[in-house]
C-alpha cells in the first residue's frame, strides 16, 4: 500500500492558493496517555494538501501530571513554532471533553477529529471538505473509508458504500467508520451541542446517531485514515461493557424510536449486544458471553446469533486479516519525518 507521501511537498505547492475560498478547517486531536503516537498523528495533520487549517491538540491528561509533562515536552517545537495551538485540561474530563473543548476554541468553518493514535493520508481533508463544499446543507458531515490494521500493517481496509439508510447500517458496521474518519460542519456541530460528555464510551456511536438522525452524510470511498489497533485484549471487564452498553441504549432510546423502525431497532440492539458476546467468546469467556444475552432477555435466538457472528469474525480473520494491507507504524512514522524533514 502506497501512502503518496513522496510527493507531498509539490501538492502542497500546488494547492495553497486552492483553498476554496479561503475556507478554514480545524483539526481537533484529544490526547491521553498518547505521548507515543501523538507526534505522528500530529505531522499526519500538518502535511495534509489543503493549505489553511488549523490544528488543536487538547491534553486530556491534566495539567502537571507526568503524561502531561511528557505530551507538551514531545510537542514543544510545533508550540514554539506556533504551528499547533496547545490546550492542557487541568484533570483529566474524557474524550469526549476534550473534542468539545477543540471545538469551542476553533474557527474552521469545518471540523475534523483526529484520534492521537491515528493517522491522516495527505488529502484526507482536502477530498472530504471538497465534498461538502458540493454538497447542501441537508449533508451535515463527510466521511471516508480507512485502513484497521495492527502495527505491524496487517489488517483489513473497510470501504464505504452508498445507503439509503445510513444511520441503521452504521449501527450495524456495514458502514463502518470512527471518529477520525469525520469532517462536520462547525454549525452542525454546535447545533448538536458537541459530544454528549456523560459517555465514557461508545462516544462516537452516540454523536453520530445524534447527526445522522437528522442530517445525511456524504461518502468519500477511498481510505484516507489509518487506525493502528493493539492486538492485547481488553482489561474492561464484562460487567463494565455491560453497562458501558446498557447507558448507550438508555440515552439514545428516543432518538432510536423516531429514527428507527420497530423492527429495526430490535435488530441494532441484538447486534451490538451480540458483538460484545462474541468479544467474550474470543477471550474463551463464552459463559460471560451467554449470561450477556440471556440477561437481556435474547434467549436462545441471541446466543445462535452471535454464534454465527463469531464464525464470521474467524472465517475473515482468516480469509482477509492475515493479509499486509497498510504500511507498518514505523513505515509511515519514517514516512512522515522524512517528509517533514523536507517541507521545512
Amino acid at each position: 500500500m502506497n501512502l503518496h507521501f513522496d510527493s507531498m511537498k509539490n501538492k502542497r505547492e500546488d494547492t495553497k492558493n486552492m483553498n476554496m475560498g479561503n475556507i478554514k478547517i480545524s483539526i481537533i486531536i484529544p490526547t491521553y496517555n498518547g505521548v507515543d503516537n501523538i507526534e505522528t498523528a500530529v505531522q499526519s495533520a500538518l502535511l495534509q494538501t489543503f493549505s489553511d487549517t488549523e490544528i488543536i491538540v487538547v491534553d486530556d491528561n491534566g495539567l502537571g501530571s507526568n503524561g502531561q509533562i511528557a505530551t507538551e515536552q514531545r510537542l514543544k517545537k510545533y508550540i514554539e513554532q506556533q504551528r499547533i495551538i496547545y490546550i492542557c485540561h487541568e484533570s483529566n474530563k474524557g474524550g469526549s471533553a476534550a473534542r468539545n473543548t477543540g471545538a469551542k476554541n476553533s474557527t474552521g468553518k469545518y471540523i475534523a477529529f483526529l484520534d492521537d493514535d491515528d493517522v491522516l493520508l495527505p488529502q484526507m481533508i482536502e477530498k472530504q471538505v471538497e465534498k461538502l463544499e458540493e454538497a447542501d446543507n441537508s449533508v451535515g458531515m463527510s466521511v471516508c473509508s480507512g485502513y484497521y490494521v495492527h502495527y505491524n500493517g496487517v489488517g483489513y481496509c473497510r470501504y464505504l458504500i452508498d445507503s439509503r439508510n445510513m444511520l441503521f447500517d452504521y449501527l450495524l458496521d456495514k458502514q463502518y467508520f470512527n471518529t477520525s474518519t469525520i469532517v462536520v460542519r462547525k454549525a452542525v456541530f454546535d447545533e448538536l451541542s458537541g459530544f454528549d460528555e456523560s459517555f465514557i464510551r461508545h462516544q462516537d456511536w452516540e454523536f453520530c446517531v445524534r447527526l445522522l438522525s437528522r442530517y445525511s452524510a456524504n461518502i468519500v470511498r477511498e481510505p484516507l485514515i489509518i487506525r493502528y489497533m493493539s492486538v492485547g485484549r481488553s482489561s474492561r471487564k464484562c460487567d463494565d461493557l455491560v453497562q458501558y452498553l446498557d447507558y448507550f441504549f438508555e440515552k439514545m432510546d428516543n432518538v432510536f424510536k423516531k429514527s428507527l423502525a420497530e423492527n429495526d431497532y430490535a435488530r441494532v440492539k441484538l447486534y451490538k449486544y451480540s458483538e460484545l458476546a462474541v468479544g467474550q467468546y474470543i477471550e474463551r469467556k463464552f459463559i460471560e458471553g451467554f449470561k450477556v444475552l440471556l440477561n437481556r432477555g435474547f434467549g436462545i435466538k441471541g446466543i445462535l446469533f452471535s454464534m454465527l457472528g463469531l464464525w464470521k469474525r474467524v472465517f475473515n480473520k482468516l480469509i482477509r486479516g492475515r493479509k499486509k494491507r497498510c504500511a507498518s507504524y514505523k513505515e509511515t512514522m519514517d514516512k512522515l519525518n522524512s517528509q517533514e524533514a523536507e517541507i521545512l
